[in-house]
């Protein structure tokens, strides 16, 4: 069942890659594509099938970057949105829960230069 949260997406250097902090429960989700993604990629942990909306801020702010020759503009800028979560995977205590983005909308991009490790 999918829902609705206010959260962090952030990308990370180790698996997976982008990863979901909901700020609320203090909780973190590893984001992965949906199980009916088009593509089936082997290494989907590290890019997974991003709503539009985000895939068009991320390259946005890139080009933003980029253009001020910013020294950490590979780096994709963390951003904080409304985001519609829907579990990937079954939910285990203790364990990292997978999801996927169906949607985001109220996205703002984090522009302090903050990249989470």
């Amino acid at each position: 069942m999918c829902a609705w949260s206010h959260a962090r997406l952030a990308y990370y250097t180790s698996a997976p890659s982008w990863r979901i902090w909901k700020q609320t429960t203090n909780e973190t989700f590893g984001v992965l594509s949906g199980p009916s993604a088009e593509r089936k990629d082997p290494q989907d942990s590290e890019h997974p099938e991003l709503p539009e909306s985000i895939e068009k801020t991320l390259a946005a702010d890139y080009q933003r970057k980029a253009a001020g020759e910013e020294d950490n503009a590979a780096l994709p800028s963390t951003i904080f949105a409304d985001f519609e979560l829907c579990p990937v995977t079954p939910l285990h205590a203790g364990a990292m829960k997978s999801v996927c983005i169906e949607s985001a909308k109220n996205i703002t991009v984090d522009k302090s230069g903050y990249v989470p490790r």
